[in-house]
């Protein structure tokens, strides 16, 4: 998956270039290193406009692109289409969606004990 793949889904799905596709990369990037993008620019001591994936390891590399595909396929699955439904796609990280299955899944659940 490339960058280009990411960006033309979101272009499809009704996402404007430019803020909102710094928006949602910042999203992705949040729930991938629990950072913003500015963030890692920053300990990676990179100035605003340089392009961080330029200084990325390769596991931050593949990090990220883990991100984009399950993203793009999240866009797909939910057939999403505008900014916001794009977004919600992108927050889906830690257990987000778990919260209630982790209340229904714990220990006394079953005897309503939760």
């Amino acid at each position: 998956m490339t960058r280009d793949d990411i960006t033309g889904e979101w272009h499809e799905r009704g996402a404007q270039e430019g803020r909102k596709f710094a928006i949602l990369t910042d999203t992705l990037h949040r729930g991938t290193f629990d950072i913003t993008t500015a963030e890692h620019k920053s300990i990676k001591a990179l100035k605003k406009r340089d392009n961080l994936r330029d200084s990325m390891s390769i596991v931050e590399l593949a990090l990220t692109s883990l991100a984009e595909a399950t993203s793009t396929a999240l866009h797909r699955e939910h057939d999403s289409e505008g900014f916001g439904q794009l977004q919600g796609d992108a927050r889906l990280r830690r257990g987000r969606r778990s919260r209630a299955q982790g209340r229904r899944n714990a220990p006394g659940a079953a005897r309503g004990d939760t």
